[in-house]
């Protein structure tokens, strides 16, 4: 009576977490699509290019930390510090992943300098 039990158990568990991996994908799947879109502001790219850097990390951290990397050089160019702000907090959540503390203490410590030119109240308490 116990493996029937245990089986079902593994069964949900297994069910549950394809579900995660599957939206994963379509969030990753939609980014790069947005991102292949000729026609996309800066402010949005870089954006969307955190974005991808942070839901990209467990499958190919170099390519998250590039994506993120990115995001950051296309930010400088704008006043509103925002997009260097989130891309900066997305460099310091990958660069803990990664334990690189020492570079996360920068970025963080950066990103919160971002904050006070930033417009954006939502982004400014994500960093």
């Amino acid at each position: 009576m116990k493996h029937p039990i245990k089986f079902i158990i593994i069964l949900f568990l297994f069910f549950a977490g394809s579900d995660k991996v599957r939206s994963q994908s379509i969030m990753v799947d939609s980014l790069k699509s947005l991102l292949r879109n000729p026609g996309l502001k800066p402010e949005k790219k870089a954006m969307a290019l955190s974005h991808l850097g942070r839901n990209i990390y467990e499958t190919d951290l170099p390519s998250a930390l590039n994506s993120a990397n990115e995001a950051l050089k296309l930010s400088r160019q704008f006043s509103d510090g925002q997009y260097s702000a989130f891309a900066l907090a997305t460099l310091t959540y990958l660069n803990v992943q990664r334990d690189s503390l020492v570079l996360a203490q920068k970025n963080i410590d950066s990103a919160l300098i971002y904050t006070v030119k930033s417009t954006n109240r939502v982004v400014n308490g994500y960093v």
